[in-house]
């Protein structure tokens, strides 16, 4: 998404040959003195850097969040064969130490996305040029942040969910491989046992 930064009152060529009603609308919007953002072009209302500065920072997020949603993609795409083969053939031939890497990597993203960036935080600028943040918050409400955020995490739950089943059957194919270990190492025991019985038996 490319944006055009432009100060109220610009016009483009373009903007120029449009027809009288989209042109009435432009004007209502940037006359009013309120934030303006139009088939993706901001409209400054005043000459302030602030004002730049705040929808920088709506745009950075933006940016930012663009980036974990390719990674939350390709997680996607790596995971795409699973529930295929677990309906076909009822196992996933993965073991725990690439799991465990893939778990690591979509907690990785959750926190990134949820603790460690700023993308659901108000820039602390703000505090001090409040009146400059009705215009982060049109900007980032236009490139739908908030909305593209709840989708991420549920992305991401899907796929911890799947991750945590997948876990889950590991765990119990390996507590069924120590059960067989135990019984068998039982059985020869007891097969030690009868033998020295018998040895002992003859010796008698």
């Amino acid at each position: 998404m490319e944006f055009v930064i432009k100060r109220r009152g610009e016009r483009s060529i373009e903007e120029e040959e449009e027809d009288e009603e989209e042109a009435d609308e432009f004007h209502d919007q940037a006359s009013a003195g309120a934030c303006a953002i139009l088939q993706d072009q901001i409209i400054l209302t005043t000459s302030n850097p602030f004002e730049r500065l705040a929808h920088s920072y709506a745009l950075a997020q933006s940016v930012r969040l663009s980036v974990f949603e390719v990674s939350v993609d390709r997680s996607i795409e790596e995971t795409r064969s699973v529930p295929e083969t677990m309906a076909r053939t009822g196992d996933v031939h993965l073991d725990h130490t690439q799991l465990s890497k893939r778990m690591g990597n979509i907690l990785m993203l959750r926190c990134d996305v949820n603790l460690h960036t700023d993308i659901l935080d108000t820039p602390d600028i703000f505090w001090d040029e409040d009146k400059f943040e009705p215009h982060y918050v049109a900007c980032r409400n236009y490139m739908d942040i908030d909305k593209r955020v709840e989708i991420l995490n549920q992305r991401l739950g899907v796929l911890k969910d799947l991750y945590d089943l997948l876990q889950n059957s590991l765990n119990v194919k390996h507590g069924n491989k120590l059960e067989w270990i135990i019984i068998i190492l039982i059985l020869l025991e007891v097969v030690l046992e009868v033998l020295e019985l018998v040895h002992d038996a003859y010796a008698g």
